[in-house]
């Protein structure tokens, strides 16, 4: 924790990154505004090739040590106080405070949004039935 305000300890951090490279994968799991600051650094030096991407809690939650919001708090978009309520020692400084100043990388950020076809595929069940259309190319 708190890794990203020691200058020495974020090139360690992105010089492994980089050392990896070229990966598929690279899953950043530090939160935000931490891993977002990481790709941003990995992006301006060019050196890392591969796909990272910014898991936050993911882990945690997919083995169990994080409990996620009920289902009607996630539909709502509310997931982030569920969290801020079962853990507010930890979570109020991030969430209420250093989360929100991730939005000023927004105008430094390079987003392309690339629109797939949509393949529907009507392939015969063992049933005789069709299965759904799922696959985007």
């Amino acid at each position: 924790m708190g890794f990203i305000r020691d200058p020495a300890a974020v090139e360690q951090c992105v010089q492994f990154i980089e050392s990896c490279s070229p990966f598929r994968f690279c899953f950043l799991a530090v939160g935000a505004p931490q891993q977002e600051v990481i790709a941003q650094m990995l992006k301006t030096r060019a050196v890392a090739r591969g796909l990272a991407l910014c898991i936050g809690a993911s882990i945690n939650f997919l083995t169990g040590v994080e409990r996620r919001a009920p289902h009607w708090m996630q539909r709502i978009g509310m997931e982030w106080l569920y969290r801020l309520a079962q853990d507010p020692g930890r979570l109020a400084k991030r969430y209420l405070l250093r989360g929100p100043r991730v939005f000023s990388l927004l105008p430094q950020t390079d987003v392309t949004i690339r629109l797939g076809t949509m393949v529907h595929s009507a392939a015969p069940t063992r049933a005789g039935g069709t299965e759904a259309p799922e696959s985007i190319v």
